[in-house]
């Protein structure tokens, strides 16, 4: 490596990547934990093994969530705040590298340019503190990211969720769709999960990146349902048991959390290949979801679950509904007005909206660490995008999801979600300009419930009869800060 690329990496970044994230606001505090524990029956999920060493694909071993909640305003912890980079970055570079194929990159430049954005950014959460004193039931968010994203990188978005009263528990997958994460388990050695390539894989996956996404999305459900069966062990008051079981050596407090979780407002959502998970789980009954909410379902994460029997709220970003996808023969934007549409038909309640100036990655925390400003030169979703502020569109996902929330815990429409339909189809605006008056705070909806109907949520939480899906074949997009790290690397590599 040319002894230069340690001095350019810095130069190629804006200052605000060495600063922290915002502080979160809202009514509440916000405490972090991260929970990882043994699942009840470790098990592998499929039987495609590695064809280097006839291991185990997706072996379901533990599961791991860092759950985010609201907490008594004013509460300062005497832990350390979470890095922002948790797991270790020489393990995460090596996944950049693979998952980027690339013969100019390698695990050292990947390193040290992460610690360069990232190195010194922590999570503004208060980690390991009590729960909010109170009696009422705090409704609970689990959340499926995207591919190649690592669980931290929603935090600014789940923080601000439980500083207005919502548990979102942000789930880290071991699939193999992650750059890295490390399994831990208390009394067993740590054991890596990198990016998996379907050519490493044996039958019947063998080379088929459409098999290996099906799998992999098999495990992440297994990851959910477990998930699912912490909250509800920590509700019925084993916080201690599951606190004596963290491996991440968290969660003294966790009893506090005894009958405050609302399973009668448990939300499955998720990012891009999370999205696509989230809407497959709807339909699986021993995850008791009572609606759904997909940001951005995922153009090559395989088919679209349509048929469930749960409202759903589709909030899309810009670049996500305004750049064709082909689904065999359907656009992708068509395909998923018609699930929220049929959803609708079902329920009496559903949404599929779009929110201008965003771009792919604008739910994740990426915009915020490198400026709106420089997202479009670094996301190749962001092209042809006139991008708004940054925490301003978090904001805005924020506020379109807890009206989501509010909605299903009280029947009420408010906000975004009291309009009706105000394009049926996208309709490219700029923000900026006249004809960008009485937008609805820079949504276009797309699907909706009449105008002014106000009723009592009442979504089934049964499983529906077998999937109705689609397939897409466009090519995989990353929801998570590699775009832009692989630019600027791209951009490095030439000077070494």
């Amino acid at each position: 490596m040319h002894p230069l690329s340690f001095a350019l990496i810095p130069l190629l970044l804006p200052v605000s990547l060495s600063q922290s994230l915002p502080s979160y606001s809202g009514a509440y505090g916000v405490g972090l934990v991260d929970i990882e524990v043994p699942v009840q029956n470790p098990r592998n999920i499929t039987n495609t093994t590695f064809t280097s060493n006839g291991q185990p694909a997706w072996f379901l071993q533990t599961v791991l969530f860092s759950l985010y909640y609201p907490i008594a305003p004013g509460t300062n912890s005497s832990a350390p705040p979470h890095p922002w980079i948790g797991d270790p970055v020489d393990c995460v570079a090596a996944g950049i590298v693979l998952y980027a194929n690339s013969s100019t990159l390698t695990d050292d430049l990947v390193s040290t340019a992460l610690n360069s954005v990232a190195g010194s950014v922590n999570i503004p959460a208060q980690a390991d503190t009590p729960l909010v004193k109170g009696t009422s039931p705090l409704p609970v968010l689990l959340f499926s990211v995207g591919d190649i994203s690592l669980r931290t990188w929603y935090s600014q978005y789940a923080g601000f969720l439980a500083a207005n009263g919502i548990v979102t528990a942000v789930i880290e997958h071991r699939d193999g769709s992650l750059a890295c994460s490390v399994v831990e388990e208390n009394g067993q050695p740590n054991r890596t999960v990198q990016y998996i390539q379907a050519s490493q894989l044996s039958a019947p996956v063998s080379g088929n990146t459409t098999e290996m996404i099906m799998e992999q999305r098999s495990f992440r459900q297994a990851e959910v349902e477990e998930t699912v069966r912490v909250l509800q062990s920590l509700n019925a008051g084993r916080g201690q048991q599951i606190h004596q079981n963290n491996s991440r050596n968290e969660g003294q407090y966790l009893t506090s959390f005894a009958n405050r979780l609302d399973f009668t407002a448990l939300v499955m959502g998720g990012h891009s290949f999370g999205a696509t998970l989230a809407l497959q789980a709807l339909s699986d009954s021993s995850i008791p979801a009572r609606a759904g909410l997909a940001f951005d379902p995922g153009k090559s994460s395989g088919p679209l679950n349509s048929n469930f029997n749960q409202s759903v709220l589709i909030p899309d970003s810009e670049s996500w509904s305004s750049q064709p996808a082909e689904f065999y023969g359907q656009q992708h934007f068509d395909v998923v007005k018609g699930i929220a549409q049929s959803a609708l038909d079902r329920t009496g309640f559903s949404w599929f909206m779009t929110l201008l100036g965003t771009a792919h990655t604008s739910i994740t925390d990426a915009p915020l660490l490198v400026g709106s400003s420089l997202l479009g030169f670094f996301d190749p979703t962001a092209v042809n995008i006139s991008l708004g502020n940054a925490g301003t569109n978090i904001q805005q996902y924020v506020t379109v999801s807890t009206e989501f929330f509010n909605f299903l815990r009280n029947g009420t429409r408010s906000g975004i979600l009291a309009s009706g339909v105000t394009a049926p189809e996208f309709v490219a605006i700029n923000l900026n300009a006249s004809n960008a008056q009485g937008m609805f705070n820079g949504w276009e909806i797309h699907v909706a419930p009449s105008r002014g109907t106000n009723t009592s949520a009442s979504a089934s939480t049964s499983a529906p009869a077998p999937t109705s899906t689609f397939k897409s074949a466009a090519p995989l997009t990353s929801c998570s800060l590699v775009a832009f790290l692989l630019a600027m690397l791209a951009m490095l590599s030439s000077f070494l």
